[in-house]
């Protein structure tokens, strides 16, 4: 079976572990242990294959490090440590600062400033040490770390299989590559192979001599691409291997990239992962991969990324599938939208995120507009190097349609081709920025650069393979820090474009609630995403946007479910996976009662055992017919009832509730004859009553019969529904009020050096006659496992005093003669001794001792 293992760190203040560990009913198939072991720490990234690179020595920038913390024996992952104040970094020797961090996918990472080193530096590899502060737990990651602005190796694999010139994509393709040929820097090498059955060196691999391509290489690399055409087969593995000779043919260079596009399945030739896992993974390559269209094989292209620690990428524009005799097509509702324009402006977009992963850009800014618009923007508390600000067209727009204004003393060198202007800004700095248009269609505009002062974004989604299942929840976490530490108080949203073609807007929080974000204020924004339940054939794309005070950061993301089943055993209409996970059963049940199926329930990424999903106020299925999100909490109309209980009464039963001004009604809900805590199935409603006076009587009960009750508040017109309160139960009888009483040792003597005593009680009276019968007493606070015996107002009793301390007490319980039990127990202490005496001999203070 499963194994799972989770370890703390001690501490001094530590003074015992409890292990509590609940097994369900099949206890004999668990096995468990505790113990005591060293700590280790591993550095996962970055390492002398991937290193960090910090740019300037002088004025070098921030960097992520992933570090496992595991136990030396069992495995078990350390956990609850606080990113913060719990890890020592240095760089070189040198101690460097931890700005931010959090636990994603059972690793920590932080956000390191690299410290300031001297001029000399510029192209140096540097030691990366961690270690776990008040441990001898440490690792090192050998010339892991570089200063400078890295050049890089890059290769453009591009699919010319006959499917790509179906809807353009050959020309999308070409037009996106030929903006990212004109993003390279001056100090890059630059190659291009292109593939179908056979595959192609149509660009050798040349190094960029300058920024403003007087050399004419860039031009050279977008002639190139513009000759491809589209025939044949698809040959992705031989591709690979094409690529990864290139990037062979100069091997001093540390910082290698594939970027691979493709369409379709590997039709020929050598297997994608034999060529990935024996040519391009050992030669510590990254590749990039697009997968382009509902053609494209997204498990493999996924695959490639993982393996090489690159980025999957998708064009959104393919996302929507139907089904036709089980095999996926193109819905029709997307089919015109797929091509043109949108092709162009989205593959462009998804070349520029590729470009600024490999070149650690952080993007500052995104706009579009159409025609002849006027773009301005401004730019605060940042400063950056390396900047790129393109403009890109959904048509093939001459060059020269944009005046570009900066702030004063920037330079600015433009380098333009049909379909888009890029201009390179070697620094960058706060202030205004503005453009005008002179085109005549559909534009896009995007600011990165590499950040050394102000707020950067990284962007996390569950990555390893055993997390990710269809019909589970996707884990989305956001960082945001500056040179200060952590920035909250931050507005993070996201756009989901999903498998059917739909989007919807979610909101990421830094609230400390949920199984999204671990501690509110910390600067990490989490959403746990429910919907993953469409179209196994397909990506989720979330394009994520951060905004605060002087700020705007971009980042997407995209997730795709690993583990896929669909299997139905029961034939009812739901998955097992999601039957499993929720325990459920039946597609057109409604377990929670919120007037939602299971079916429904499961469309929608909701809860179907929890009536108000996002536990804002408002249930579920009301939530739907209002429009509202049922997984966002902040748009509910929060109907939450506090403070209900039930008080019982004779022949009735009275509802105490804690009233609010906008409740219009309250549905009371009512289960007959109950015996303990029932599902919402049993429940009905018996009507719905005035909230004004904060009370509601049930008299259409029997003495002696239980019932149970729930509440839920309603608003307009019965439109809107709160959640359900909790269970109460209420017993209505001829004597519903149980008996009231004291206790008194020895006539409330404060000593005694007897061990027997005198225990006096008040008898209550109903109409004349006593009521009190029985009454169970207790040297220990386990009253419930002793016997009742006769009630008598005053009782002998022999104490058992606490052998340390010397205090004796007593505990009462009381019955009456109509069946009700004292809800109070009822107690009273006295110290055993020599000295004897009543209240006044003796007078002691008892004062808590508080630890700080």
């Amino acid at each position: 079976g499963a194994v799972f293992g989770r370890a703390v760190v001690n501490r001094p203040e530590y003074h015992a572990i409890t292990g509590i560990i609940t097994t369900g009913g099949e206890t004999e198939s668990y096995a468990w242990q505790m113990g005591c072991e060293d700590v280790a720490v591993s550095i996962v990234e970055p390492t002398d294959a991937f290193p960090a690179a910090v740019g300037d020595p002088t004025q070098p920038g921030r960097f992520l490090v992933w570090v496992e913390v595991k136990g030396t024996t069992s495995g078990s992952l350390v956990v609850e440590l606080d990113p913060l104040e719990s890890f020592g970094v240095q760089v070189g020797g040198v101690n460097a600062q931890v700005l931010q961090g959090d636990v994603v996918q059972n690793r920590y990472w932080l956000v390191v400033q690299a410290p300031p080193m001297a001029s000399t530096a510029n192209g140096q590899l540097f030691d990366l040490r961690v270690e776990l502060l008040n441990t001898a737990a440490n690792d090192v990651s050998a010339q892991s770390v570089l200063y400078e602005s890295r050049p890089r190796e890059q290769v453009l694999l591009l699919d010319r299989s006959g499917s790509m010139a179906d809807e353009d994509k050959l020309i999308g393709a070409q037009s996106a590559a030929r903006l990212f040929v004109d993003t390279t820097r001056q100090g890059d090498q630059l190659g291009i192979v292109s593939f179908n059955d056979t595959v192609s060196t149509d660009f050798n691999m040349r190094l960029i001599p300058d920024q403003d391509d007087a050399a004419g290489i860039r031009a050279a690399a977008n002639l190139a691409l513009n000759g491809l055409t589209a025939a044949g087969d698809t040959a992705i593995g031989a591709a690979l291997s094409r690529g990864q000779s290139l990037l062979n043919s100069d091997p001093e260079t540390i910082d290698n990239w594939l970027v691979l596009l493709s369409d379709g399945i590997n039709t020929t030739g050598m297997a994608p992962l034999t060529v990935l896992n024996t040519v391009v993974a050992p030669a510590d390559t990254k590749v990039h991969t697009i997968a382009l269209g509902h053609s494209a094989d997204h498990n493999l292209m996924r695959a490639i990324a993982a393996i090489t620690c690159g980025g999957a990428f998708v064009d959104h524009c393919f996302h929507a599938t139907d089904e036709v005799d089980g095999a996926p097509v193109q819905a029709s509702a997307v089919q015109g939208v797929a091509q043109g324009a949108a092709l162009n402006l989205g593959l462009a977009d998804t070349y520029l995120r590729i470009a600024e992963s490999m070149a650690n850009h952080q993007r500052l800014w995104q706009g579009a507009g159409n025609g002849q618009d006027t773009a301005s923007f401004q730019l605060e508390d940042v400063r950056g190097s390396d900047a790129l600000l393109s403009v890109y067209w959904g048509c093939d727009q001459k060059p020269g349609a944009v005046k570009l204004t900066v702030p004063n003393g920037l330079k600015v060198i433009e380098r333009s081709d049909v379909g888009h202007s890029v201009y390179y800004l070697p620094e960058l700095t706060s202030g205004d920025y503005r453009m005008e248009m002179g085109g005549d269609c559909e534009w896009r505009g995007v600011l990165s650069a590499y950040v050394t002062a102000g707020v950067e974004i990284h962007a996390f989604v569950d990555t390893l393979e055993a997390e990710r299942k269809l019909y589970h929840p996707a884990l989305l976490q956001v960082s945001l820090a500056n040179a200060n530490g952590p920035v909250a108080g931050a507005n993070v949203s996201a756009t989901v474009y999903r498998f059917d073609g739909t989007q919807e807007q979610i909101l990421l929080r830094d609230d400390g609630v949920g199984p999204h974000d671990d501690e509110a204020g910390d600067g990490v924004y989490g959403y746990s995403y429910d919907r993953v339940n469409g179209v196994e054939q397909h990506n989720i794309t979330f394009d994520i946007e951060a905004s605060g005070q002087g700020f705007t950061r971009y980042q997407r993301l995209t997730y795709r479910p690993a583990h896929i089943s669909r299997i139905d055993s029961d034939g009812d209409g739901l998955p097992d996976v999601w039957q499993a996970r929720y325990n459920v059963a039946g597609a057109t049940k409604d377990p929670d009662g919120d007037q939602l199926t299971n079916q429904q329930e499961m469309d929608l990424g909701t809860n179907p055992t929890l009536a108000d999903s996002d536990r804002g106020g408002e249930n579920d299925g009301s939530e739907v017919t209002s429009g509202h999100n049922p997984l966002d909490a902040t748009d509910d109309v929060a109907l939450a009832i506090a403070d209900f209980w039930c008080e019982s009464g004779q022949a009735e039963a009275i509802l105490h509730f804690n009233p609010r001004a906008d409740f219009e009604q309250i549905r009371v809900w009512r289960v007959e004859s109950a015996s303990g805590a029932a599902s919402l199935a049993d429940f009905k409603a018996i009507g719905d009553f005035s909230p004004t006076d904060g009370q509601i009587v049930d008299t259409d009960v029997k003495n002696g019969e239980n019932y149970l009750y729930m509440l839920q508040a309603l608003t307009a017109g019965g439109k809107t529904a709160g959640g359900y309160t909790n269970q109460q139960l209420c017993q209505p009888a001829d004597d519903p009020y149980p008996p009231q009483s004291y206790l008194s040792i020895n006539g409330g003597a404060r000593t005694t050096d007897k061990y027997l005593v005198q225990l006096y009680m008040a008898q209550t009276y109903e109409d004349g006659r006593p009521e009190i019968k029985s009454v169970k007493l207790s040297n220990t606070p386990n009253i419930h496992a002793a016997k009742w015996a006769p009630f008598s107002e005053e009782m002998e009793w022999k104490i058992e005093p606490d052998p340390d301390t010397g205090v004796a007490t007593v505990y009462a319980l009381f019955l009456d003669d109509a069946g009700n039990v004292s809800p109070d127990v009822y107690t009273d202490s006295i110290r055993f001794g020599k000295s004897g005496g009543t209240f006044g001999d003796e007078f002691m203070i008892y004062l808590p001792l508080l630890k700080r």
